[in-house]
């Protein structure tokens, strides 16, 4: 446990050395985006489907 620990974080030393994203906060990030799309997935998934009385029919002759 403590290995995988000093692997990360000099991974995260190395990144901020080349001035890249702390490894990290960019999997904290991709974390917070998932789960972000999952609901957005799931709000356009209710919204995309019709409501049981949406049947209704033109009867006023126009093409709408």
């Amino acid at each position: 446990m403590v290995g995988r620990w000093v692997t990360l974080e000099r991974v995260r030393r190395q990144a901020v050395r080349e001035g890249r994203p702390d490894p990290r906060e960019m999997e904290a990030e991709i974390t917070a985006v998932r789960w972000r799309v999952r609901e957005l997935e799931k709000e356009n998934e209710f919204v995309g489907k019709p409501a049981p009385s949406s049947h209704h029919h033109n009867t006023s002759g126009l093409n709408c």
